[in-house]
């Protein structure tokens, strides 16, 4: 099903069909107009898909997009993706496939308890919401700007939340709990540093 947007252009989300699917297509385009959004709660719950095709030209995964998709197995998501929601992936088990991640903003629990996926944070994304990978296999998650993030995670900024909710306190600095920085370990929450 596809809805016109304020800017002209179409955002999509499940419809009845999409039950009796293996694989979905998001489109380029609708009605020669520009497809750029993937709704909230587009295709959330839907277990029965194990792919998901994105086109270039979608902009943003809309909070809870794919939220329990349990058959979820594989989805690109393009570098023209600039904000991915709040729970979107959440509890997509089976999301295996390696992406990198090239959007601005990475909503809270976005990729929480995905706990087979490979992630390749790209230099571009600035911001990274609470628990956003909680749940994952932090050796599977690596970030391309390395030298920023440590940065951007030293012990002079302070947070309220890491991946472990358990191991943090409002004063609870990074280094404290992690002295060497070891981002594989560390996904802090609500950064917005870089």
């Amino acid at each position: 099903e596809f809805y016109l947007l304020e800017n002209g252009t179409y955002g999509v989300k499940g419809g009845d069909d999409i039950l009796s699917v293996d694989e979905v297509e998001i489109p380029s385009e609708y009605k020669g107009k520009k497809v750029t959004k993937i709704l909230k709660d587009a295709f959330k719950g839907i277990t029965t898909f194990k792919k998901v095709t994105v086109s270039d030209n979608i902009e943003q995964i809309g909070d809870n997009a794919f939220d329990g998709c349990t058959g979820l197995q594989e989805i690109n998501i393009p570098e023209t993706v600039q904000s991915i929601g709040s729970y979107a992936f959440n509890g997509c088990e089976n999301l295996g496939s390696a992406t990198s991640l090239y959007a601005t903003k990475i909503g809270e629990y976005a990729f929480c308890n995905c706990v087979n996926v490979n992630i390749s944070i790209g230099s571009s994304v600035k911001s990274i919401g609470a628990y956003a990978f909680y749940g994952c296999n932090y050796s599977n998650i690596a970030f391309e700007n390395t030298d920023a993030w440590v940065s951007a995670l030293s012990s002079k900024l302070k947070y309220q939340r890491v991946c472990d909710p358990d191991m943090a306190s409002k004063e609870t600095t990074t280094e404290s709990l992690y002295p060497d920085n070891s981002l594989s370990k560390l996904i802090a929450g609500d950064v917005k540093a870089l």
